[in-house]
C-alpha cells in the first residue's frame, strides 16, 4: 500500500526559504550588535577607566586658590609707596551658574544687594564669560568679617560660592611717583597666556601694567596658596580635603625719595 505524498508548491518551498535567510541575518545582526556593545564596553574599562576616574574626581572635588599678598614698594628711606588692604569678597565660577537671578536672590540672607547692584555684576560676569569662562570671577564688594564668617558657617547650603581675603592696592606719594611706579589691573586674555600656569584660576589675581610694577611683577607677584574642597552635585561644599600655604611676594625697595 502506499501512502500519499503531498507535494510542496513551490511558492511555499520559495516562502520558507525567504524566511529562513531572514532568520539567518537577524541572527547575524544581533550577534554583531551585541559583540560591539560588548567591545565597547571592555575598551571604556580596560583604556577610559582612569580618564572618566579623573574626570569624576574633578567634578567632585574643587581645586580653589588662594591670592598672595603682593609685595610692597618702599621709597629710599624705606617709607611704603605701595601696599596692600586686606578686604573679603566672594568668588564664583560663571561657568557652573545656569541662572543668575536665583543665584543672586539664593544669597539675600547673607549679602544685601540692590538691585543696580545685582545689574551690574551681571553684565561684567556675562562679559567675563565670553572672554575668560574658566576663570574665577570676584564680585567686587567689600564684605564685613561677620558677613563672610555667617557664610561661611552655612556653605554646605549655598553653591558655586567660594568666600576670598582679597587685597586693594594703595598709593602713597602718587602724585609725584604714579608714572614711575604704575598700576596693577586684572590680566587680560593675552596676558594669561603668558602667566605662569601656577597662577591661573587664582580668585582676584591683578598684574603690574606699567613701571616698576610692571618690571618686578615676578617677583612681588608671589605663589598662591591652595585648598581642594569636597562638593556635592549641587556644587555646595562638604569638607575640606587638603590645603596648602602660598608665599607672599617680595617687597621691592627703590632708590625713589
Amino acid at each position: 500500500m502506499e501512502y500519499f505524498k503531498p507535494k510542496i508548491k513551490k511558492g511555499i518551498e520559495s516562502k520558507s526559504k525567504t524566511i529562513t535567510r531572514r532568520g539567518f541575518v537577524l541572527s547575524v545582526a544581533k550577534i554583531g550588535f551585541f559583540g560591539v556593545v560588548v567591545s565597547r564596553l571592555a575598551y571604556l574599562q580596560l583604556f577610559k577607566s582612569k580618564e572618566y576616574q579623573y574626570l569624576s574626581d574633578k567634578n567632585r572635588y574643587r581645586e580653589i586658590k588662594e591670592l598672595p599678598e603682593r609685595g610692597k614698594i618702599f621709597d629710599f628711606k624705606g617709607r611704603p609707596i605701595a601696599q596692600n588692604n586686606q578686604v573679603y569678597q566672594l568668588s564664583i565660577y560663571p561657568s557652573e551658574i545656569k541662572n543668575l537671578n536665583e543665584f543672586f536672590y539664593g544669597l539675600r540672607d547673607y549679602v544685601n544687594f540692590d538691585i543696580l547692584e545685582v545689574r551690574k555684576f551681571k553684565n561684567q560676569i556675562y562679559r567675563h564669560k565670553r572672554v575668560k569662562r574658566n576663570q574665577p570671577f570676584v564680585i567686587n564688594k567689600n564684605l564685613s568679617w561677620k558677613t563672610i564668617a555667617k557664610i561661611n558657617y552655612n556653605l554646605s547650603n549655598i553653591p558655586y560660592i567660594q568666600p576670598i581675603i582679597s587685597y586693594e592696592r594703595t598709593y602713597n606719594y602718587s602724585e609725584a611717583f604714579s608714572h614711575i611706579v604704575g598700576y596693577i589691573n586684572p590680566p587680560s586674555k593675552n596676558d594669561l597666556k603668558k602667566i605662569s600656569k601656577n597662577l591661573f584660576s587664582v580668585p582676584g589675581l591683578k598684574i603690574g601694567k606699567n613701571g616698576i610694577e610692571k618690571k618686578y611683577d615676578d617677583k612681588m607677584l608671589g605663589s598662591p596658596g591652595k585648598n581642594i574642597i569636597e562638593t556635592d552635585a549641587l556644587g555646595r561644599q562638604i569638607k575640606l580635603v587638603r590645603s596648602e600655604e602660598g608665599d607672599s611676594g617680595k617687597n621691592i625697595k627703590t632708590t625713589l625719595d
